[in-house]
């Protein structure tokens, strides 16, 4: 807002004239703020002004922005109103006259800030003129009195009330009622009404401000620093100072000061303690006592309470680290119920305290009593909680600590204390917010995460929580127990015992047992009892009989805590207060002594008096548990199932407790039997939920120690002949929790469990029923099984290889490929225990009836479970590399993959070349100590690579067959010299691991693994490649291998065959050099006698000698040295061949490789027979180089600028290919083609006027390209398929079309000549081009509408192509500003064109688009029709694929989601709900589309044998209205932002506002797609929902439970993308928003209902995710 001009004059002149005027001013400002700021500070304890006190003062700003800036003062009371200051110094007095600057300058002031005020603002706003005494008597006295007096008076008649005044009060108060007449026309050009000037003149107020030595209201305010502020009160005076410095400092700056900030920048500027505002003196006093009787309170979490001494376990590290984040930040500590959570919390304040820093202690679940009157403050709080925090004596910041932040269940009351907590951490005070919070809030709600931004603490961070400043707390560690040990030696015994037994399940490290076991030690338990109860179950059983059912009185205690514990339970609550539960006189007296045993928590100190003593509630929830299954729940078979069913929720909301209960009836006196039966009446009772079935089963899982513990189940098991018997669901359920028992449990009860699987696999031949639950428990042991005894693993091996028969009996295509997986893992783990047997269990796997359909999962799977067979199963291994090597499918085989959500498709040649991966990899991990098997499997492997590679022969090609070690060797000719290695991979990396073993045997002369390696290669080898291996091997250690492979060089085809003639020639060298002179003369004499023994392939002489072989022996020749030549021939023979030419050296052949580079332009020009030496070629090439600026290429746009500076080079072009065109032709055509593109380019960038000379050139380039013969059309241009065409470059007539018509733009007109050519291009018969003219027409439309409409018309008549007609619509949809009715027309005769089209061209999709975006933008009625039309026929292939793109179209163009939701603009509106018109049309017709067709398809199927024939049409419409229903289930999903939260792409999420708008306008949408079946669809729905969920928690919760119900008759549980998708949409909704599974109206939630089916159809698929969360609905209520 603007100053006044007089005022910005007035300080002008101050600071022209002498600074000192100016500098006095500023410093009265100053301290007129801090004397204001003083009183703000002190609060209640003084006065401002009258009827002003300090704790009415919000805050303190010099320089505001309004009219009125020196000091504004902001209410508390009156937020709309402020007290505005006008502070003037003057030495002398202030005259009231129209001359006087200062005076007018402050009533115009005051005039245009009383105008700036709202109706509401003036009834609570001052306008203060603050003036010194020296200002004169008529301001400070008069004025200030008749304005006092006239506030006073109730007189609306200021003549009447002037009257009644003394003459110098009327002479003061007309002298301010002119000016303000003056200022007020001034400001309004009009005088004000009587009405006005008074209701102004009630605001204005004089007040007279003394400072410096002796000055009143200096005096004033150091006497309220002294009394109400400083702790001491020698700092008074220093406290003024640094409040008039820092207004000073601050003046310009127009900051907004409170107390809170105040006193921070006071305390740690100054380092002076101050005294707590008197009004919030009574709200610090409570936070303290409250504190120091939590901290009492919390006491008990930190102690263990032995016999002899009270142990405080001491987490020093975990403290220090504590500490020293709680003082830098905001944190949330997180942890496992039980870890030490509250534990910590006490000394973190304790020590925080000991170092000076503030502390509040908060314990959540103790806030807000019953007493709490829903105020949104903390009860016994009369100010705001930071405003309290913000006023602490001495300003220091401190750390607000709340403990157990999830232990309100009170949905309002949560919210609250969370808001309150946010309040802090986003408020004045400054403090740390500190809060312990369990793990599964902070891990799946939202809402705290984002209130605790930031990471772990170093050391103590959890990978769950990234993002989240927070500190998790873990159990107990070893140093702790062992420091404690020190302490109190009796509890060694316990711990000992508990870290020995698997039963104990860390009961040990948790300080809640431990305090149990302190107790029990207490009582009089000896030590070494102690240790026999390591289990939680026991130690709480004998807890419960010590502290409840000990000593008299315990009737009435078991039956209060009945009552108590009903009650409870009944009421869904963990506290109760004595009104609410009926109890005798007994039991009355009976819950005292159940406090004063540590069951019942005791009366606490709240608020500052003790409460609580009519509140009932356990000391810990664990003791709730106890004694909600002790005191409820019958420890008997019949009764105990009877209950349940009677109560079917209670196991769900007191899971727990339930288990307690199950752990007493499987340790009761009926044994198991009892159980047993117990657990399968659940299991048949239909009004159970899963969630509760499955807890019988799991327990037992967790207990099983001998065969007896499932000897009834098993019984049951084998005499049920029903698939969902019982005892079979009792089994799956078992199974499915087996996989969260811990392999000390089950190492344990490993004899029973391996047995009971061999029984098991016993029953599965016709109980395929069996398979699933068998293959969970046989896949859990493999991972524990290490350390397993023989015998059980005996079963074990029986039970898989009883699996892996029943696997195999299977069709391939019909297996469970994790059953075969699970069998042949254990198969391998356990095969030395029954190697014969298990190896005819793999034989029949890898049959070659089984190979012959390709089972390529179960060979991966098998080759990645090689690995435990050690130096097992030689037999297995080679049976798995013949299958896999040996076997190959064919190349245009497929196969389907993934799942419905996600399905895919993979060449089932690729899938097995998989197989080929795994095995190279586990030949190469292999060490090489079974020389023949990795001999063979080298061979096996290369064998087949070769026979890959000659896939097109029809028979191999033997050359010779000899015998080597025993054996018929063959010689192949298989080109090996040419393909070489680089072509297979996998076999490549087996061979190259071979020839490192090799190599190792050789070099160690390990002649007992070299013989067993020849003997394998020499009955397994069919390829040149593994000879050369050898042969080379054999050259580098010619004394130990090479002298075994000797022989075979008299076999000639190694000294002369190519494919193995170089590793036979290094042999040969090496052995004659390192050879005895018998050697070297039998390996001379070869040489000699080669041109007789060598084997002549081809019909050929041998005399005179073929040149080949003179050549192998010539190579023999060169390969010796000539001073170890033994034999006179040979060397004479050698000379005589040296003299010839120069004896050839065995090089190693080259195998054939693939290579590519770049090829420059001067290369592609000589390839042409273009030669650049040419001169005038070469200054041709120079030029067409230049005119690359005029090139666009990525990254760089085409400027005005660009054409400019280069013109010159169009115009040597132009000259050049004129005088050149003849003689160079060639290269003359290469720069025509750059030219004209140049021109085109110029013609579109250019911005030149259109009577610029240069347009000429340009003219005349481009009319003469558009003759051009290139493109030439090829012959099949117009009877090829209908696409979008491709072109090479440079292409001159395509060029000059486009070229024309921009020319056309820049010229304003087209000449005779240009429409001609137009016309004609129009005609072209190039595809290509007529397709780049139709994509550019609207740039005609302004300048030259006539031609061309023409044109248009000319198209849409002649046209053969609709790829062109489809450009022709991009066009039209470009000029709708032009004419309307002439594009529409257009529109519709391209439509009527376009039903000759193919169903699927791409034609449809264009005119829809086009259409449907009119209707968007416009609401064009007769656009509106063509979509209602096409809609209707949604299932037509025409329809359905013109459809198909728009929905994404509309999302991608942010259609559906346009405008910010804040602001209403209307055409904003108009469009998006014109677009979600459309979504809504489609999917209702789809929708119906899709049931008619099904129920169409349903009749056809019920027929005995349905006619395929007239099913698969049927198929096919079913199958696109599927797709348009799932694109418009996709495009909701991602427009809703949840893809863009997913993937953090900040650019496309929703604001909150949008994201409410969004699903208010979705709602509709997806109640009806959670309706479809299709797993695929249902999943974006899941998603959207999810993310939507904090819109409408309820709703959206609903739709979402219906979407996967509905599904889950497609089977969308079965899939694993949506078991997670499932589980993180259950866990927001506890985490956040628990309420809505709360029963209403004593009526169960329908959520919760849903909730339960949901998870019902997950848990039964068998997903432990599922199943994990189960135990977690009990925190509903928690």
């Amino acid at each position: 807002m603007k100053k006044a001009p007089k005022r910005t004059a007035i300080k002008q002149s101050g600071s022209k004239f002498g600074g000192r005027a100016t500098a006095v001013g500023v410093g009265y400002e100053a301290k007129v703020a801090a004397f204001v700021a003083v009183k703000m500070l002190a609060g209640e304890a003084c006065d401002v002004w009258e009827g002003v006190s300090g704790a009415d003062v919000a805050a303190v700003t010099m320089q505001d922005a309004g009219a009125v800036d020196d000091v504004v003062v902001e209410l508390s009371d009156e937020p709309a109103g402020k007290i505005f200051i006008s502070a003037k110094h003057r030495a002398g007095a202030i005259a009231l006259t129209a001359t006087s600057v200062v005076f007018t300058d402050v009533v115009g002031s005051f005039v245009r800030q009383f105008s700036e005020l709202a109706g509401e603002a003036r009834n609570c706003s001052r306008l203060v003129w603050a003036v010194p005494s020296t200002a004169g008597r008529r301001v400070t006295q008069e004025l200030r009195g008749v304005l006092n007096t006239f506030r006073a008076d109730d007189s609306t008649s200021m003549p009447d009330f002037l009257k009644r005044r003394q003459t110098k009060e009327r002479e003061a108060m007309s002298a301010l009622r002119e000016q303000t007449k003056r200022a007020w026309k001034q400001t309004h050009k009009q005088l004000p009404t009587d009405v006005e000037l008074c209701e102004f003149l009630r605001l204005v107020h004089v007040e007279v401000f003394d400072f410096g030595d002796g000055g009143q209201s200096e005096q004033t305010a150091l006497l309220t620093i002294r009394s109400s502020l400083a702790s001491k009160p020698a700092d008074a005076k220093h406290i003024w100072n640094w409040l008039d410095l820092h207004f000073r400092q601050n003046n310009e700056r127009g900051l907004r000061r409170t107390a809170a900030t105040l006193r921070q920048r006071l305390t740690t500027e100054t380092r002076m303690k101050l005294k707590a505002a008197q009004s919030f003196a009574e709200d610090i006093a409570f936070f303290r006592q409250l504190t120091t009787r939590n901290l009492d309170r919390l006491k008990d979490h930190t102690l263990l309470r032995f016999p002899n001494a009270e142990i405080h376990i001491e987490r020093t590290a975990e403290l220090s680290a504590l500490v020293a984040a709680a003082k830098c930040g905001h944190l949330l500590v997180t942890g496992e119920p039980g870890c030490g959570k509250s534990g910590l919390m006490h000394p973190l304040a304790e020590t925080l305290v000991r170092d000076g820093v503030p502390v509040v202690l908060l314990l959540a679940e103790e806030i807000f009593g019953k007493e709490w009157n829903g105020l949104p403050n903390l009860p016994g709080l009369t100010r705001a909680l930071d405003d309290v925090l913000a006023n602490w004596p001495d300003g220091a910041r401190g750390v607000l600590i709340t403990d157990a932040l999830d232990a309100v269940r009170d949905v309002d009351t949560q919210k609250l204390l969370r808001r309150l907590l946010q309040d802090v951490q986003r408020g004045n005070s400054g403090w740390n917010v500190v809060a312990s919070v369990r793990e599964f809030d902070l891990k799946y709600g939202r809402e705290l995460r984002e209130m605790f931004p930031g990471g772990g603490v170093e050391g103590h961070a959890s990978g769950e929580f990234a993002g989240v400043a927070h500190f998790h707390v873990s159990g107990l560690t070893d140093a702790h127990l062992d420091a404690l040990i020190v302490k109190v030696s009796d509890i060694e015994p316990f711990i000992a015992s508990a870290r020995a037994s698997h039963r104990a399940v860390g009961i040990h490290r948790s300080p809640f047992f431990l305090r149990i076991a302190a107790e029990l030690l207490r009582a009089g338990v000896s030590a070494a009892r102690l240790a026999d109860w390591s289990s939680p179950a026991v130690l709480l059983r004998r807890f419960w009989e010590e502290r409840l059912q000990s000593g008299a009185g315990s009737s009435a205690r078991e039956s209060a805590l009945q009552s108590i514990c009903g009650r409870m339970v009944e009421l869904r609550r963990m506290a109760l207060s004595m009104q609410e539960v009926s109890l005798g006189v007994p039991e009355r007296d009976a819950v005292t002594e159940l406090r004063s045993r540590g069951i019942l928590q005791s009366p606490a100190l709240r608020h500052g008096s003790t409460v609580g003593g009519g509140e009932l509630r356990f000391s810990h929830h664990l003791l709730h548990d106890y004694a909600v299954a002790r005191s409820l729940i019958p420890d008997t078979a019949a009764p105990f199932s009877a209950f349940a069913i009677r109560h079917p929720l209670l196991p769900i909301f007191y899971r727990q407790s339930f288990l307690l209960a199950l752990e007493e009836l499987w340790d009761g006196h009926d044994g198991r039997a009892g159980f047993w039966e117990t657990a399968l009446k659940l299991e048949s009772d239909d009004r159970l939920n899963d969630a509760v079935k499955i807890l019988a089963p799991i327990l037992a899982a967790r207990r099983v120690d001998d065969s007896c513990d499932l000897l009834p189940l098993s019984d049951a098991v084998a005499a049920s002949t029903n698939e969902y018997s019982p005892a079979l669901n009792a089994l799956r359920h078992m199974a499915s929790g087996l996989q969260d028992v811990t392999d000390d449990s089950l190492r344990a009860g490993a004899s029973a469990w391996c047995g009971f699987a061999a029984k098991l696999a016993t029953l599965l031949p016709g109980r395929a029923s069996l398979e699933t639950p068998l293959v969970h428990i046989i896949a859990r042991f493999n991972s524990a099984s290490a350390a397993f005894a023989d015998g059980p693993l005996r079963d074990l091996n029986a039970a898989a290889r009883g699996l892996l028969a029943h696997h195999v009996a299977k069709e391939v295509s019909r297996g469970w490929r994790y059953a075969g997986l699970t069998a042949s893992e254990t198969l391998c783990r356990t095969f030395r225990l029954a190697p014969a047997e298990t190896e005819a269990a793999f034989c029949s796997m890898l049959s070659r009836e089984r190979l012959a359909g390709f089972p390529h999962w179960d060979l991966f799977d098998l080759a990645h479970q090689l690995k435990h067979l050690g130096d097992e199963g030689e037999s297995v291994v080679l049976r798995l590399f013949e299958a896999a090597f040996s076997t190959e499918p064919e190349s245009n085989e497929w196969e389907a993959f993934g799942g419905q959500i996600m399905p895919m498709r993979m060449q089932t040649r690729d899938n097995w070349n998989s197989i080929h991966y795994s095995l190279a990899g586990y030949y190469q991990s292999r060490p090489g100590t079974n020389a023949g098997l990795m001999t063979e499997l080298a061979c096996i492997a290369w064998n087949a690579a070769v026979r890959r590679l000659e896939r097109g022969e029809s028979d191999e090609r033997v050359m010779v067959t000899f015998s080597f070690r025993g054996a018929e060797c063959a010689l192949v000719e298989d080109y090996g010299h040419i393909w070489g290695r680089r072509h297979e991979h996998e076999e490549n990396q087996i061979l190259t691991r071979f020839e490192t073993l090799l190599d190792e045997w050789a070099a160690a002369g390990d002649t007992a693994r070299l013989n067993v390696a020849l003997d394998r290669f020499a009955a397994r080898n069919r390829t040149s490649e593994m000879w050369s291996v050898f042969l080379t091997a054999g050259a580098k250690y010619p004394q130990s291998l090479g002298r075994e492979l000797e022989p075979v060089l008299f076999e000639s085809l190694f000294l002369t065959h190519p494919d193995y003639c170089y590793s036979g020639v290094l042999l040969f060298a090496a052995l004659h050099k390192s050879g005895d002179a018998a050697q070297r003369e039998r390996l001379e004499r070869m040489l000699l006698e080669l041109p007789q023994t060598a084997r002549f392939l081809r019909d050929e002489p041998r005399e005179p000698m073929p040149g080949w072989l003179e050549h192998a022996q010539n190579k023999l020749l060169g390969a010796i040295d000539e001073l170890t030549i033994v034999l006179p021939e040979v060397r004479a023979l050698r000379n005589d061949r040296q003299d010839q030419q120069p004896l050839p050296v065995n090089r190693e052949p080259k195998s054939v490789r693939v290579t590519s580079s770049p090829i420059s332009s001067e290369e592609m020009l000589e390839r042409r027979d273009v030669s650049l030496k040419d001169k005038v070629n070469s200054e041709l090439f120079r030029l067409r180089e230049a005119l690359k600026p005029f090139r666009e290429s990525e990254g760089r746009k085409l400027t005005d600028n660009d054409c400019a500076e280069h013109w010159q080079l169009i115009c040597q072009c132009e000259r050049a290919v004129r005088r050149h065109c003849k003689v160079h032709p060639q290269m003359s055509e290469e720069l025509w083609g750059h030219l004209v593109g140049a021109c085109h380019s110029t013609a579109i960038y250019a911005r030149w006027p259109a009577d610029d000379e240069r347009w000429k050139t340009v003219r005349r380039i481009l009319l003469a390209a558009s003759s051009d013969p290139s493109p030439k059309a090829r012959e099949n241009d117009d009877t090829k398929e209908d696409r979008w065409p491709c072109w090479g470059w440079p292409a001159p007539r395509i060029d000059a079309a486009q070229g024309l018509l921009f020319l056309v733009v820049r010229l304003d007109r087209a000449d005779k000549q240009i429409a001609a050519a137009l016309l004609r291009l129009c005609r072209d018969k190039s595809h290509a081009l007529r397709f780049n003219v139709a994509s550019d027409l609207a740039a005609l439309a302004k300048v030259e509408p006539k031609l061309m409409w023409q044109l248009v018309d000319f198209f849409i008549r002649y046209e053969r192509r609709f790829s062109v007609l489809e450009m022709l619509l991009s066009s039209l949809d470009r000029i709708w500003g032009i004419s309307v009715s002439d594009v529409m027309l257009r529109l519709g005769r391209i439509a009527k064109r376009a039903h000759a089209a193919p169903d699927t061209h791409k034609v449809h999709e264009r005119i829809a688009e086009v259409y449907l975006f009119r209707f968007l933008r416009k609401g064009d009625a007769e656009s509106e029709s063509f979509i209602i039309a096409l809609i209707t026929e949604c299932d037509s292939l025409r329809a359905s694929h013109a459809l198909s793109s728009l929905p994404g179209s509309c999302r991608m163009g942010h259609w559906l989601t346009i405008g910010d939701a804040v602001e209403v603009v209307a055409p904003e509106e108009a469009v998006r709900q014109r677009t979600w018109t459309f979504f809504g049309k489609l999917l209702s017709a789809a929708q119906s589309k899709l049931r008619q067709h099904q129920e169409r398809w349903q009749q056809l199927h019920a027929i005995s044998q349905p006619d395929a024939e007239k099913m698969k049409p049927i198929q096919e419409t079913i199958n696109r209205v599927v797709r348009i229903v799932d694109n418009i289930a996709m495009q909701l999903y991602f427009a809703s932002g949840a893809f863009a939260e997913k993937q953090n792409k900040e650019d496309d999420r929703l604001t909150e506002p949008q994201k409410k708008r969004f699903w208010a306008e979705a709602a509709g949408f997806l109640h009806a797609l959670a309706e479809e079946m299709h797993p695929h669809t249902a999943h974006y729905v899941v998603q959207t929902l999810r993310h939507l969920l904090s819109c409408a928690p309820r709703e959206v919760f609903l739709v979402a439970a219906r979407a996967i119900t509905s599904s889950s008759a497609a089977g969308y549980q079965h899939e694993s993308l949506a078991v997670s998708e499932v589980v993180k949409l259950i866990q927001c909704a506890l985490a956040d928003h628990r309420e809505i599974f709360h029963s209403q109206d004593n009526s169960e939630s329908d959520c919760l209902a849903a909730l339960l089916k949901v998870l019902d159809l997950f848990v039964e698929a068998g997903w432990s995710d599922a199943r994990q969360l189960t135990h977690r609905l009990e925190e509903i209520y928690r």
